[in-house]
């Protein structure tokens, strides 16, 4: 094999890589929003907040 492939390879999984690594960012950042957000709902309930429980 090339160098030339191995470095399109080489490239194409860092992609791939920096792409799976920013969903989980985003998967981990959307859990810790909506947990802080049940905990400001038991601090200071909303409408909404007082419907659920």
């Amino acid at each position: 094999m090339p160098l030339d492939d191995f470095m399109r390879l080489l490239i194409a999984v860092s992609i791939l890589l920096v792409a799976v690594a920013a969903v989980v960012v985003l998967v981990k950042l959307a859990m810790l929003l909506d947990n802080l957000r049940e905990k400001i709902d038991q601090i200071w309930p909303t409408e909404r907040g007082r419907e659920r429980t």
